[in-house]
């Protein structure tokens, strides 16, 4: 199997290489990050183009060092922290499921 480019593990000889995706994935959310994301985009449209900011970088290359600069357990769980307001700090918990980029949660940052 390939190792993709911007791949930060490539050199950890535990991580196998199918957490390594191509270039332009598919996203799915699950239902509580879904749910979020709509009332987001109910009660500040502004703030829910910050998040479709994050999650289309995502699509366009989950292999991208700036949407996988933070693992938290190999070959798992990323995340990706983020400013949404002016007082509001957020993240996108994803990991793989095959080929797909699934979004596990999308809330205020709790780590």
């Amino acid at each position: 199997m390939p190792i993709y480019p911007g791949c930060q593990l490539a050199q950890l000889p535990h991580c196998p290489c199918y957490c390594y995706p191509p270039p332009v994935a598919d996203l799915k959310l699950a239902p509580e990050a879904l749910a979020t994301l709509e009332k987001l985009y109910a009660t500040d449209p502004e703030a829910a183009d910050v998040v479709d900011e994050w999650l289309d970088a995502l699509e366009a290359d989950p292999g991208q060092a700036r949407v996988r600069r933070r693992h938290l357990r190999p070959p798992g769980l990323w995340y990706i922290l983020f400013r949404l307001t002016a007082k509001d700090d957020w993240m996108i918990l994803w990991e793989f499921d095959g080929e797909v980029v699934v979004i596990r949660y999308l809330g205020p940052n709790v780590l």
